[in-house]
C-alpha cells in the first residue's frame, strides 16, 4: 500500500473552498443583503403594507455545507448561496411578482445585472472580462405563513413555460442541518467533508459544465446516504489517523452499487422535501458516461491503494482523475523514503 494521505491532504487544502477566508465574498454578500432590507423598508413604506413585509437571510448550498471547491477552469465561475425568507402567503402572491421585487431589489447597472434562473435571481461578478463569481439569491414563502413546516420557493423566469413557474415545497434549511449534523464525531466530519469536495473536484475534472456532469448535491445526497469513515490505528501512538484513500474507494464502490443491473440508470433523492430525484435530467448516455468514469476512478484508487507500494506511481494515477491540483511527489524522493536501510559491516571493503 503507497502512504498517500498526505497527498490526499494536500489536495483537500488546495481545492478547498471555505468563504469565511474570502473578505469579499461576505463583502458582496452584505451588500446584496443591504440592498434587499432597503428595497423592501421603502416598499413598505410606499405601499403602506400592514403588516409589513419582513426578511429573514440564511446561508444556502455549499458554503453553508462546508463542502464548496474552487473550480476546475478559468472560464468557470464559483457561487454563493443565499436564502431569503419573506413574511408573505404564497396564496396571495405569484412567483415571478415576488422574484422580481428580489430583482429589483438588487440591479444596479453597471455594477450588478442580475439574471433569472429558475430556482434565483443570479448576480454576477466579473474580473477581468471573466465570469469570477455569483451569487444566487433563493426566494422563499415563509412556512410560518403558509401550509406545512417547509419552505416555498419561488421557482420560474420570465420566458419559461407557465407550469414550471410555480411555488414549490423546500427545505433548504433541513439539508444544512441535515449534512453539517452528519456526525457528531469532528475527525469523521471532517473526512466525510474531505471526501465530498474530493468527489466534486473529481467529477468537474471528469465532466464538462452542463452536459451530463453530476450536480454536488447528486454527490452530497450520495455521500450522505452511503459514506463510511475509515480510519487506522497508529502503531506508535496508538491514535486513529484518517485514510482518505481508502474511504474514497469504498465511497466510489457505495455509487456504482446505486446503478440499477437493468435499466443502467442511477438515482438519488433529496434527502429532505420535495424529495426529488437528482438524477431526473440524466439521459441515458449521461448515466453510462457517469458509471464508465466511476469505474476508472475506482480502478485508479484500487491501483493506489492496494496494487503499489510507491506513492509517485500512484499519485501519478489518481492525477489523472483529480487533476492537475493532485499532487505527485518526485519518482526520486519517494525511492529515497521506500529505499532499504543500508546495515553497517564489522568486515572491511
Amino acid at each position: 500500500m503507497a502512504k498517500i494521505q498526505p497527498q490526499f491532504e494536500e489536495f483537500h487544502k488546495t481545492i478547498k473552498l471555505d468563504a469565511k477566508d474570502k473578505a469579499f465574498l461576505i463583502e458582496k454578500k452584505e451588500i446584496i443583503k443591504k440592498a434587499i432590507l432597503d428595497y423592501f423598508a421603502k416598499k413598505n413604506e410606499d405601499e403602506k403594507i400592514d403588516p409589513p413585509i419582513t426578511v429573514t437571510f440564511f446561508d444556502q448550498g455549499s458554503y453553508a455545507m462546508h463542502t464548496g471547491v474552487y473550480p476546475v477552469s478559468e472560464y468557470e465561475d464559483y457561487d454563493l448561496d443565499l436564502g431569503v425568507s419573506l413574511s408573505i402567503c404564497n396564496d396571495d402572491y405569484k412567483p415571478m411578482e415576488v422574484k422580481q421585487w428580489i430583482w429589483d431589489a438588487v440591479y444596479r447597472p453597471p455594477v450588478r445585472i442580475p439574471e433569472h434562473k429558475k430556482p434565483c435571481v443570479r448576480v454576477q461578478y466579473i474580473e477581468d472580462g471573466l465570469p469570477f463569481f455569483h451569487i444566487d439569491i433563493a426566494t422563499y414563502a415563509d412556512p410560518s405563513l403558509n401550509s406545512g413546516d417547509c419552505h416555498h420557493l419561488a421557482r420560474g423566469t420570465k420566458t419559461c413555460n407557465e407550469n414550471d413557474k410555480k411555488w414549490e415545497e423546500s427545505s433548504p434549511t433541513k439539508v444544512k442541518n441535515l449534512i453539517n449534523g452528519w456526525s457528531n464525531d469532528e475527525d469523521k466530519r471532517a473526512q466525510f467533508r474531505r471526501a465530498i469536495r474530493d468527489m466534486k473536484r473529481w467529477k468537474d475534472n471528469n465532466f464538462d459544465a452542463g452536459d451530463g456532469r453530476p450536480t454536488g448535491i447528486a454527490i452530497t445526497a450520495l455521500a450522505n446516504n452511503g459514506f463510511v469513515c475509515c480510519f487506522e490505528k497508529d502503531r506508535f501512538t496508538g491514535n486513529e489517523k484518517p485514510v482518505d484513500g481508502q474511504a474514497l474507494l469504498d465511497f466510489t464502490i457505495y455509487i456504482l452499487n446505486q446503478f440499477d443491473p437493468i435499466t443502467g440508470k442511477i438515482s438519488v433523492a433529496l434527502p429532505v422535501p420535495p424529495g426529488n430525484d437528482l438524477f431526473a435530467k440524466f439521459e441515458d448516455k449521461h448515466h453510462a458516461a457517469f458509471k464508465k468514469s466511476l469505474v476508472r476512478l475506482r480502478d485508479a484508487l484500487d491501483f493506489a491503494i492496494n496494487d503499489t507500494t510507491d506513492p509517485h506511481e500512484a499519485c501519478k494515477r489518481l492525477e489523472e482523475e483529480f487533476g492537475k491540483d493532485f499532487p505527485v511527489p518526485p519518482k526520486e524522493q519517494t525511492a529515497r523514503v521506500g529505499a532499504p536501510a543500508i546495515v553497517g559491516s564489522n568486515e572491511s571493503a
